[in-house]
């Protein structure tokens, strides 16, 4: 019986898989590689910078690509896995089995009259000519162009391509800049614009407004970015294209007296992206604070032109000095952070630092410092001659210093 019954859900399946084999179908792509490197790194991976295959003197698989799409009158899907190096390091920041899709889409027409679609999910990116399969791209190395913007992103996304196919637009709500889990609390916006006048030619004009955070890259900000490019195919052999890129990302860089791991946390809890430290260096170098660097005159040779006061600076020893500086103000950061139940110095926020007021009285710095809300500054009409924000913004002007 258990026989029987197993016969008819195979026989079923057959007859389903006939009704829709029409609208069905698959793509296979295999991609491998050998490549060498003269420096000969000891781990195998060449800088990835500008280039998919970066693993040295070894054979390896780039792009081992399997996809299957479904496509109707009212309704389409797309669902690609991929395996290889290309995945394993430009997905990197995506966890678990997400680093290895290629695509996962759904759509519906939304217009009977229209040729208009309404897709969610994981696309390729819509910025740039460039493509992850090998044969598809137009350059073996990555060029800047796609090396500044996105390989892939998720969303939602609404199309519209007129009767003669020469328009066609799409309007994009994306989870960020390259990724796939929603990380950032704000939705970011795109568009794409293409047109093609006839068989030879194409005109794109794409762009990008929103946050660039990231698993990979938590203290990114707001990234504004537009591309336009033309392409010239007049045989149907030989492509020329020609494209401008244009982007402008917002990070804050602070510095000033930073020189524990304390100085590096509480300046990045209260809002910075990353810190600069001269001080701190310099002390490990030798500084004595001696306030005679503008007289040449520096007693331990760090601070002077003067070839016999500079004697008194031992490179070797204290490169020791600044290089075990460095590691262990690093090392102590990382316990702070892991102290604090954290994983990256950007996870640092305002709540996690507290300060002791007087004998009697704790206050963490969300609580001590007064905060801006986005675009506060530039929206509010607020006369308030006792908050520093606002003196400084009025003193403020674009013309001069």
């Amino acid at each position: 019986m258990k026989k029987f019954f197993i016969i008819i859900l195979l026989s079923h399946f057959s007859i389903a898989q006939n009704e829709i084999s029409k609208k069905i179908s698959f793509e296979n792509y295999i991609e491998t590689y050998y490549s060498y490197d003269f420096s000969q790194p000891k781990n195998h991976s060449k800088a990835p910078f500008l280039y998919n295959f970066h693993r040295s003197n070894e054979v390896n698989l780039n792009l081992g690509l399997f996809k299957v799409a479904f496509q109707d009158s009212n309704s389409r899907a797309n669902f690609g896995i991929m395996v290889g190096t290309y995945p394993n390091t430009n997905l990197a920041a995506e966890t678990g089995v997400l680093k290895n899709i290629y695509e996962a889409n759904i759509g519906v027409k939304i217009s009977k009259k229209q040729n208009i679609w309404l897709d969610m999910g994981v696309f390729s990116s819509h910025i740039g000519f460039e493509s992850a399969i090998g044969k598809d791209c137009w350059n073996l190395t990555r060029s800047l162009l796609a090396e500044n913007s996105p390989y892939y992103e998720s969303g939602l996304r609404i199309s519209y391509k007129n009767a003669n196919e020469k328009w066609f637009l799409n309007g994009f709500l994306l989870n960020g800049w390259q990724q796939i889990q929603d990380q950032n609390p704000q939705k970011s916006i795109g568009t794409q614009l293409e047109y093609r006048p006839n068989d030879k030619n194409l005109l794109n004009w794409n762009t990008y407004i929103g946050s660039e955070s990231s698993a990979a890259t938590p203290w990114n900000r707001m990234r504004y970015f537009t591309d336009v490019y033309w392409i010239y195919n007049p045989q149907g052999k030989v492509s020329i294209t020609g494209c401008v890129y244009i982007g402008n990302q917002i990070k804050v860089g602070a510095s000033g007296k930073i020189i524990s791991a304390f100085d590096i946390a509480s300046i990045m809890a209260i809002g910075a992206d990353w810190v600069n430290s001269a001080r701190g260096f310099m002390f490990a170098v030798g500084c004595i604070q001696a306030q005679s660097c503008h007289t040449n005159q520096c007693p331990v040779g760090v601070a002077t032109q003067d070839q016999e006061r500079q004697m008194a600076l031992h490179v070797p020893t204290k490169a020791v000095r600044v290089l075990n500086f460095q590691k262990n103000t690093l090392r102590a950061l990382s316990e702070m952070i892991a102290a604090a139940g954290l994983k990256h110095p950007d996870d640092i926020k305002a709540h996690h630092l507290a300060q002791r007021i007087n004998d009697r009285e704790i206050k963490n710095y969300e609580q001590l410092h007064f905060w801006l809300k986005e675009g506060e500054l530039l929206s509010s009409e607020v006369k308030d001659t006792e908050n520093f924000y606002f003196r400084m913004w009025n003193l403020a002007h674009a013309e001069q210093f």
